[in-house]
């Protein structure tokens, strides 16, 4: 386990209530579970700022998020962007509501579009080993799903050189600082910084380092970049392990799904390597009635052509209802069925140079 010390918590909980807005008359619903961090830093933001501290079962959290909502009457809610998925009822029905930051992953942008209008959207970005979260951006209808935005008080952020691309000029030292507009390693630093790993004294020098000024840090093993806009703002690019390599080509899983989700027919999605043939599988949680028919299959089909190069596009498309959720209330990925790959499909695709992206799906569609 991550060792956050009493300080970091107290800390935490005042940022929160300070960049939030919460103060007695506020009512925070705990949508977290108990492991999760998340849940913490509510019920000691609450405490610290006089504020009520809404509870429920957690059954009934992912059963009906939306009536939760709507009884405890509250004004400030702090969830994954899977788990808010599970409200169903317009944005304008929830009149208390001020607050809602979402984090843990990347928002899609129909989530954005539909909330962003009605109350103060943030968009936070953290880890456990700085205590919580450490950024926050607050949505406008336009702003980019990646862009996390400013550091929390007192929180120092850089975004520097992967360690195995620069020679260490000594044990201990963070690699040198990215100018912006430069992908690297995100860094954090502050009163948040946890002591480390319990047990574990390697790993926990291996990621807790020090900076040139000698101040500790945290190196998150996410890749990010200041913006090159007006503003200087941190964009999460997402985790380095969710790349994968496809015949070659470094590919974002991130981006993948970000992009597919952009289309109006996508309430939710995931993607992920599938065969060994690289190709690529996403699975869509469809919005509002559609179906999966062969109709929709194309336009999405034909919304990847535009939007992604050729080797990013998924080779196949898996509807499903919901997705299931880890305890934490993130997409539990591990679970996403993965259909068989049958020889004779790739073959009868692959062998055929000359079909057009577009032709490429139906046949992938129709022999599937």
């Amino acid at each position: 386990g991550v060792q956050c010390e009493h300080r970091q918590a107290l800390w935490y909980a005042f940022s929160k209530a300070a960049s939030e807005g919460v103060d007695e008359s506020s009512s925070l619903l705990l949508t977290a579970a108990f492991t999760f961090d998340p849940c913490q830093g509510d019920i000691f933001c609450a405490l610290a700022a006089g504020a009520v501290l809404a509870l429920a079962p957690r059954v009934r959290l992912l059963q009906d998020l939306s009536e939760v909502l709507r009884a405890s009457r509250a004004t400030h809610v702090c969830a994954t962007p899977a788990l808010w998925r599970l409200v169903e009822r317009d944005p304008c029905e929830f009149q208390d509501l001020r607050c809602l930051s979402l984090g843990g992953e990347k928002m899609p942008p129909t989530l954005v579009q539909s909330w962003a209008p009605q109350l103060q959207l943030r968009n936070i970005y953290g880890v456990t080993e700085a205590t919580v979260y450490q950024t926050a951006m607050r949505m406008l209808i336009d702003t980019s799903p990646s862009v996390a935005g400013w550091p929390l008080p007192g929180v120092r952020v850089s975004v520097a050189k992967w360690a195995e691309e620069v020679e260490r000029g000594g044990h201990g030292a963070v690699e040198p600082i990215l100018e912006r507009g430069e992908e690297g390693e995100i860094c954090l630093g502050g009163p948040g910084v946890a002591r480390g790993y319990l047990g574990l004294a390697s790993l926990t020098d291996e990621r807790f380092r020090r900076e040139p000024d000698g101040d500790r840090c945290y190196r998150t093993g996410d890749c990010g970049r200041w913006s090159l806009g007006s503003e200087r703002l941190l964009e999460v690019l997402g985790r380095r392990d969710f790349q994968v390599k496809l015949n070659g080509e470094r590919i974002e899983l991130g981006e993948v799904e970000q992009m597919l989700g952009l289309s109006p027919l996508v309430r939710q999605c995931a993607a992920r390597p599938w065969g060994d043939q690289g190709n690529l599988l996403a699975h869509v949680v469809l919005a509002g009635d559609e179906t999966l028919d062969g109709l929709v299959y194309l336009t999405l089909t034909a919304h990847c052509d535009r939007h992604l190069p050729r080797i990013m596009r998924p080779r196949r498309l898996i509807a499903l209802d919901s997705f299931p959720l880890t305890p934490n209330g993130k997409i539990d990925r591990a679970a996403l069925p993965t259909p068989e790959v049958e020889a004779h499909v790739t073959k009868s695709v692959r062998q055929d140079d000359s079909l057009s992206p577009l032709e490429e799906a139906v046949a992938v569609a129709w022999i599937s």
